[in-house]
């Protein structure tokens, strides 16, 4: 059987595409990322534009849905793609049923693509023949058992460090007073920028590069808040103690699986742990929430282990094809990378 591909961007999709798509998430669990989702690709048009969908089809059959962008009009000419929603992205891969396989070349062929580069390749990605060429490990948190099973296995991993964080919840009321939790899934706009807000003021106060810099990043956010979707549901989370705001985060929600994507604490009260706090409630509440796995994303840290019940793995890519098309993309990305230097 021969494998054929459409290029068109999300908004040009059918109803029965899009069906097709959500029916291929539904039915893998390791596919059930927010960042996997159409309406998440539909959020990245509405903020980067050029953002396309290659629809594989095999004996009249759509088998799969790999979405990507470019960077500008150069790039675009040039063939030269990225994984879509680039650096705001946590999962990236191809959405397909099981049993299709590509390989790179085919992969690159198909989507008439000259170079790729790829971060947060999942790790699962390997049953449809993409692999990275370096991994980045990250964590997973499973709770399909419930809050109450999640906690008694970490009591006994780790007794100390559930003694710790109750301790830090106490002294946190003491010192500002209650503690109230929130958790919103259709946030308001004011709730998010509050968190964009403070993430990047967080940025400037530990020299990290602010993400959100680009005006495309935050037209990105503002999209995403407004999807009503089970596939790509917002989601704000919040904890205070008296009338003191202590954390926040803004994630995405696919089905069952949360994707950790944005958490911000207020430093004067670092000292309690507040995002640890605010984590602690979010997995207290899961069952009430419908949330069966929170997905930490890339990174080993100290902070995330101490909740994991799981690594997972990021490929990290850059695929090319031969040709003077590929040969000056690469050009391209070399001197970008020396400018940035």
């Amino acid at each position: 059987m021969t494998v054929s591909a459409d290029i068109v961007k999300p908004s040009q999709l059918s109803e029965t595409d899009i069906a097709r798509w959500e029916e291929l998430i539904r039915a893998a669990p390791h596919l059930q990322r927010a960042f996997l989702s159409y309406d998440f690709a539909r959020a990245c048009e509405t903020a980067y534009e050029r953002v396309y969908v290659a629809v594989f089809q095999e004996s009249g059959r759509v088998r799969g849905f790999f979405p990507f962008q470019f960077e500008s009009a150069l790039h675009e000419t040039l063939g030269s793609a990225v994984h879509v929603g680039e650096r705001m992205s946590d999962a990236a891969g191809l959405v397909a049923e099981e049993g299709f396989a590509l390989s790179v070349d085919d992969l690159m062929r198909l989507t008439r693509l000259w170079q790729m580069r790829m971060t947060h390749l999942l790790e699962d990605q390997s049953a449809f023949g993409l692999t990275g060429e370096e991994l980045v490990d990250g964590h997973l948190i499973d709770l399909k058992e419930g809050p109450e099973a999640y906690f008694e296995a970490l009591r006994a991993a780790n007794a100390s460090f559930l003694r710790d964080t109750d301790r830090r919840g106490r002294k946190l009321e003491k010192t500002f007073g209650p503690q109230t939790y929130a958790y919103d899934t259709a946030p308001d706009k004011q709730s998010v920028d509050d968190i964009v807000q403070r993430k990047r003021a967080q940025y400037v106060e530990t020299g990290a590069e602010d993400a959100f810099a680009a005006p495309r990043r935050l037209a990105l956010i503002e999209a995403l808040r407004e999807v009503r979707s089970p596939f790509c549901t917002p989601v704000v989370s919040t904890l205070a103690a008296g009338q003191t705001w202590v954390a926040g985060h803004f994630g995405l929600m696919c089905l069952g699986t949360l994707n950790y994507w944005l958490p911000v604490y207020d430093k004067d009260a670092r000292k309690f742990s507040p995002g640890r706090l605010l984590l602690w409630r979010t997995i207290s509440n899961a069952a009430e929430h419908g949330l069966q796995r929170i997905d930490r994303g890339e990174g080993d840290s100290q902070a995330k282990r101490d909740f994991s019940t799981g690594r997972q793995r990021f490929g990290v890519a850059m695929w090319r094809r031969q040709g003077a098309k590929g040969v000056a993309a690469r050009a391209m990305t070399s001197i970008a990378w020396r400018l940035k230097a």
